[in-house]
């Protein structure tokens, strides 16, 4: 829920963004209303995506109790010979509230923009670039991506460091040998891809898509990437198969709509 609700946040604020920047010219025409248009549909994408999580949460809780009151005859223990150990219960885990968590997730959608800030407000810059060194807009992009990668992996770096740091498990990462091939793992598999991605979405932003580059290029982002995460963990990870058909029906919806709001935003760029 907290994940849906985040990205939802993420492809609205970077959506919008580049449009009010200057609504008249950008946001009051017929292509920004229909981009907007196609922004309501991926909303409702991500609205029936939040309620299949919720329902698969549900189905696996059922599912679970079912499987705990199947009881194997084999397992049966003599009440009279057996000894019970009480193990105290697990410390109380600090509670929040809703509006707490919306909070969280309302300003982790607004940070994970940052990108594309970082690509609207550089506007000057790339335009800089690309009269003094005759660049091509496929590669006057290049230099908003250079200060925003080269600086973003340090408070990404430093955060993660002071949590392990605090919990006591910082040690880990260099003196386990199953951490160390995690950690390259997650090096090779989602690092170097999100750099791709991004560089690629700079591309078609400056250069493909047109005027309206950057707000169609960040929904697409942004919903191919939820959508990929649904595929994946429906069809080839296994996380719903205890989610009932219904459950499943609201996956299906969602990658649906999704479908159905790239495809009126996209068509923003040739109204």
């Amino acid at each position: 829920m907290g994940t849906t609700l985040t990205m939802s946040v993420i492809v609205v604020v970077g959506t919008l963004l580049p449009l009010l920047v200057d609504p008249e010219e950008r946001l009051f025409t017929r292509q920004g209303a229909c981009i907007c248009g196609g922004l309501g549909v991926c909303g409702a994408a991500f609205w029936a995506a939040a309620v299949a999580l919720k329902r698969k949460d549900i189905d696996e809780e059922e599912a679970s109790k079912i499987e705990m009151k199947t009881v194997n005859p084999s397992s049966i223990i003599d009440e009279e010979t057996a000894t019970f150990t009480q193990t105290p219960p697990p410390p109380p885990s600090k509670t929040y509230s809703t509006f707490y968590k919306v909070l969280v997730c309302i300003v982790s959608g607004i940070l994970c923009t940052m990108l594309q800030f970082s690509f609207v407000f550089s506007s000057s810059l790339r335009t800089l670039a690309s009269e003094t060194y005759s660049l091509p807009p496929s590669r006057s992009a290049s230099i908003t991506f250079f200060f925003a990668i080269t600086i973003c992996p340090i408070p990404n770096i430093l955060i993660p460091a002071y949590t392990l740091n605090k919990s006591k498990k910082l040690h880990l990462l260099y003196t386990s040998p199953s951490a160390k091939i995690s950690a390259l793992k997650c090096l090779t598999i989602m690092s170097i891809p999100w750099v791709i991605q991004s560089h690629l979405y700079g591309l078609s932003a400056n250069s493909l898509l047109g005027e309206y580059g950057d707000a169609i290029g960040w929904p697409v982002l942004i919903v191919t990437t939820n959508v990929t995460g649904l595929v994946l963990g429906w069809k080839v990870l296994g996380e719903w198969e205890k989610a009932k058909e219904e459950t499943v029906r609201w996956v299906i919806r969602s990658i649906g709509l999704s479908v159905v709001g790239l495809g009126i935003v996209s068509a923003g760029g040739f109204v």
